[in-house]
């Protein structure tokens, strides 16, 4: 490969670009030599030499790095950075300087655009993984548009490579923050930026809901009161020739990798369907889209697709009320519940944007429909879309709903309750989302949603923070009765000391539980999942080794696996034969010690944990239903970051038979949350768990 930049050779990128037949947007190009010379006539260009006058001397960092805070939690003003890193460079693709961006190191880089209303064009050459996109706000600290550079298929004899952008539409005239955000995961060089005219700017309405079915254009949807463009956040619409090849490709990543039994027979005709969809597109966003709502619609805990908006998008309206499923006994007489649909409770509230709710209040509606019902129909929208493998319960949606609200909806429908005398309101009360002002940038809601109304175990924080393990005795027992509690949502164990391991917390809480616990009470309503060495902790301690399931790849031969439990178990005590049987429990269990296990949102390690749970001899699981049903694991896919994807792998054989994945793990005592309770200010779950826990202890 020649390398010198007067002998530079440049050619297609071997890639999805490539496959999509993607083309340069840029109107730069090269010169005899082999150097890039940019447009003269772009609306902005920076090529990092001395004296650019968009050369900016620092740049504020955030640059699409994960927010570290909680879901739903919104990210900070970002910190002064240090100047950016610019070096001379033989191999510069533009003049002799690049800018040098370290691993995980992100940029920001002011941009200063004439002040009308256009669509651009945005590229860049890169040498090394970067991910960019080109960002607008129209408050100061706060980013309200994006677009993503993405690979065009040209790249360089020497490394480079280009990226560019669809069309990205924004009001520069309105926009308080241009900029361009750099990102790189290992470490990369960057030069020549440049951003050119597109065209006229679509028009940014404001609009009332998703459910407004005029207000937004073409590559458009509705988010947070306004028309938000999404055609520059996916790559180009592949042209004709090559674009039943990348569909095909799609499909049959689908087709031989998605793992699970039981979703394979019900959604993937589905989700190859939507696929086969992408062939008709004629627009970018509707062909990607199309692919986007093929992974929901593989209805899988494990299943999820992804891109950079949660990275990059500041949410200006953050509604710090969280809900949980119940029954509403205390307004049934005022509003009977819907048929199919648990009744929406607020579970607790944090500091913006409550609308004055408390917990017990009622969620009756959002635009109309059941509130669970509505966010199901968020499917072709929501790009967090996220459900249980099995197909009948809904606590990943009801966890969710704060932050769906404030992005997709126009209006609620709420019932007041009163803490004091347990009575509600008798009409129901309409709150505008739409009507709701933006926040400050900046602002946080101060609260998760764990599915937990109130802690039980010291140091629990108030925020309901899903991160930590909080263990010790239960705030409603003492020395002597000698209850103790383990509240936490992560079964992450790998026995490494990598950063989240929670092995030495599982550890210490079950060796305090050995000398001084009468009775354990083990608070997983939010289980994350993890490793099967987390669960193990917990079975060791509850019950003697029991053979518990196998782990199964499914591969052709097996389609479409077995059609009962007798060919189950078949396949079970086949593989058993070779060793393959996961046991749960350990040689010295603590059987005359009652356990009550309390799940709600729990998938995957966290499925596995009240798998072995059950049965034990002195243990219970109390929730208001089964658990998700995430018996596989996945592979992940990315594409730049921007489009990316996890797909289910594998599912598992019981010891009796059954393929687990889309099938949760049924409580032993199906208890819901009560309105009457939490006005009271009790927690029903808990409750039942702590006076069986009771009723078991030793003399």
């Amino acid at each position: 490969m020649l390398s010198r930049p007067q002998f530079r050779v440049v050619g297609a990128l071997v890639s999805l670009a490539a496959l999509s037949g993607a083309t340069a947007a840029t109107a730069a190009s090269f010169d005899a030599t082999g150097m890039l010379m940019p447009d003269a006539h772009a609306a902005w260009t920076l090529g990092f030499e001395p004296g650019d006058p968009n050369l900016p001397p620092a740049a504020p960092a955030d640059a699409g790095a994960p927010d570290a805070g909680e879901a739903g939690t919104e990210a900070g003003a970002p910190d002064a950075a240090p100047p950016l890193d610019i070096g001379k460079d033989v191999h510069a693709i533009e003049g002799s300087h690049v800018l040098h961006v370290a691993q995980f190191q992100g940029i920001n880089i002011p941009v200063t655009l004439p002040a009308d209303s256009h669509s651009y064009h945005v590229s860049l050459w890169a040498r090394g993984e970067v991910i960019a996109t080109v960002e607008a706000g129209y408050a100061p600290g706060r980013i309200d548009e994006y677009g993503q550079l993405f690979p065009t298929g040209r790249m360089t004899s020497d490394g480079w490579y280009e990226l560019s952008t669809d069309s990205v539409s924004f009001d520069a005239s309105q926009a308080k923050v241009v900029q361009v955000g750099l990102f790189s995961p290992v470490g990369a060089d960057v030069d020549a930026i440049e951003i050119s005219v597109a065209g006229p700017a679509a028009a940014e309405n404001a609009c009332a809901g998703v459910s407004d079915p005029l207000a937004c254009g073409s590559g458009q949807e509705c988010q947070w009161g306004h028309c938000r463009n999404m055609t520059a956040r996916v790559p180009p619409l592949p042209p004709v020739d090559y674009r039943d090849k990348l569909v095909g490709y799609l499909d049959a990543r689908f087709r031989y990798l998605f793992g699970p039994f039981e979703n394979r027979r019900r959604d993937l005709p589905n989700a190859r369907a939507e696929i086969d969809a992408m062939r008709s597109a004629t627009d970018a966003w509707s062909f990607w889209k199309h692919f986007k709502v093929a992974v929901h619609r593989l209805h899988d805990w494990h299943t999820q697709e992804s891109d950079l908006a949660g990275y990059v998008i500041d949410n200006p309206k953050p509604i710090a009320v969280c809900f949980i499923e119940g029954k509403a006994d205390a307004s049934q007489a005022t509003a009977p519940s819907t048929p199919g649909y648990m009744d929406v409770l607020v579970s607790h509230v944090g500091d913006v944007n409550t609308f004055g709710l408390h917990t017990g209040d009622r969620l009756l509606s959002v635009d109309g429909l059941h509130p669970i019902e509505w966010a199901r129909s968020l499917i072709g929208v929501d790009g967090g879309f996220w459900t249980a493998s099995n197909h009948k319960t809904h606590a990943e949606d009801a966890s969710r709903l704060g932050s769906l609200i404030a992005r997709y909806a126009d209006h609620i429908q709420v019932l007041r309750c009163d803490s004091k005398s347990g009575t509600c309101a008798s009409k129901p009360e309409t709150i505008s989302i739409s009507d709701l002002a933006p926040s400050p940038p900046g602002t946080r809601t101060g609260i998760a949603c764990d599915n937990r109304p109130f802690a039980h175990v010291p140091g629990a924080p108030a925020s309901h923070s899903t991160h930590g393990t909080y263990s010790g005795l239960v705030v409603e027992s003492n020395p002597t009765e000698a209850i103790y509690g383990l509240h936490w949502s992560s079964l992450y164990v790998t026995g490494s000391g990598q950063q989240g391991d929670v092995g030495p917390d599982l550890d210490a809480a079950v060796s305090l539980w050995r000398q001084k616990a009468r009775g354990v009470i083990l608070d997983h309503r939010t289980g994350f999942g993890g490793t099967s060495a987390g669960p193990q902790k917990i079975w060791s301690f509850v019950r003697k080794p029991t053979p518990l399931d196998i782990f199964v790849f499914r591969d052709a031969s097996q389609e479409p696996g077995p059609k009962d439990t007798s060919e189950g178990l078949a396949l079970f005590n086949k593989l058993a034969a070779l060793g393959e049987t996961e046991y749960a429990g350990g040689g010295n269990p603590a059987l005359d010690v009652p356990v009550a296990l309390l799940t709600t949102l729990d998938g995957s390690a966290s499925d596995w944990l009240p798998l072995g749970v059950k049965g034990a001899p002195k243990a219970r699981i109390f929730a208001p239903y089964e658990t998700a049903g995430g018996f596989s694991t996945r592979f992940q896919f990315a594409y730049w970051l921007g489009l990316g994807y996890s797909i289910a792998v594998g599912d598992t054989v019981s010891a009796g038979g059954q393929m687990l994945n889309g099938h949760g793990v049924a409580p032993d005592v199906k208890v819901a949350p009560l309105q009457s309770d939490l006005l009271a200010g009790r927690d029903t779950v808990y409750d039942a768990a702590l006076a069986w826990v009771r009723s078991e202890l030793k003399p």
